[in-house]
């Protein structure tokens, strides 16, 4: 119990100086890392537009990335191919969603 009592006016000190501090969001950004927000910014609302080419275009050309599930690392063109495949299959789902192979699930919506 006299642990309690001495932990609490911790915690109740910790949760004060969280409400008061200033929030981390509310800082002012520098010029650079403004530009950053801005790039990503303009890359995601390019990846929501589609296009295998305007996404690749955000890349440098001598591009290297190594997935853990990769066993080596994939260049510029391998990833410009699975782009493609990604948004060939991505147009494919969203035009043609009666040629997916779904099967229903019994019971997984069912109450109990």
């Amino acid at each position: 119990m006299k642990k309690l009592f001495m932990i609490l006016p911790m915690v109740f000190l910790l949760c004060i100086f969280l409400i008061e501090s200033k929030p981390i969001h509310s800082e002012e950004w520098t010029a650079e890392q403004k530009e950053i927000v801005d790039w990503f910014k303009k890359y995601v609302e390019v990846s929501f537009e589609g296009g295998a080419d305007k996404v690749m275009s955000f890349f440098h050309p001598e591009y290297i990335e190594w997935d853990f599930r990769q066993e080596a690392p994939i260049g510029f063109e391998e990833k410009k191919e699975g782009e493609e495949y990604f948004y060939k299959l991505r147009e494919q789902i969203i035009r043609e969603p009666s040629n997916l192979p779904l099967q229903p699930v019994s019971g997984l919506l069912s109450q109990k």
